[in-house]
């Protein structure tokens, strides 16, 4: 990847990872919990209160505070209106924590490599490959959101859709958008 490119991503990541950071500690505060440091973001302990059995409102605070901050992980576990309805809280706080640690671990990951290009704790392929269901989860959530805007035709978003039908009645099938110009990765377990 040339030089100038790399430099770009890294102010790009290591800015994400200050936001994050921000607002980790804006949500320890209001729920009276320590913070960490920035570079330990998916370690921070108020995250743990989303795993919490034993302490229902904290837990049931703790999520309503990151939904409002991280409203992306909605989009990336339920995907539509509908899944969101039918998920309850309890079971979205599990994923959420989860969902989250993953996140902050691969922005760190990345922040290091891009910015000083180096980079311990990496993330396993596993790690990797639910990274990118994530992230095209939550594009594909954002894409179905823009679509909704009734001053935008289908002719207009076409570029932001991953798959596409062809054929009609019984031969219909679906197949990968030519078109499509933001794709996450080229092949399984590697990221763009």
């Amino acid at each position: 990847m040339e030089q100038g490119i790399r430099t770009n991503f890294g102010i790009y990541f290591n800015q994400a990872r200050l936001n994050a950071y921000i607002v980790l500690c804006h949500i320890s505060e209001l729920l009276g919990k320590e913070k960490s440091q920035e570079n330990t973001l998916s370690e921070m302990p108020v995250l743990e209160l989303l795993d919490n059995t034993d302490n229902v409102k904290e837990s049931s605070d703790c999520y309503d505070l990151i939904t409002k901050h991280f409203s992306m992980l909605d989009k990336i576990i339920c995907g539509s209106s509908e899944e969101k309805k039918e998920a309850k809280k309890e079971v979205r706080a599990k994923s959420y924590y989860k969902i989250i640690r993953l996140l902050l671990k691969a922005l760190n990951q990345y922040r290091n490599e891009y910015c000083h290009q180096h980079s311990t704790n990496k993330l396993k392929e596993q790690e990797i490959e639910e990274l990118l269901k994530y992230l095209d989860r939550c594009f594909d959530a954002s894409v179905r959101d823009v679509k909704t805007n009734p001053s935008l035709k289908e002719a207009q978003v076409s570029h932001l859709r991953r798959w596409t039908v062809e054929g009609t009645g019984r031969n219909k099938q679906t197949v990968a958008n030519k078109e499509f110009r933001y794709r996450f990765s080229d092949a399984p377990a590697s990221i763009n």
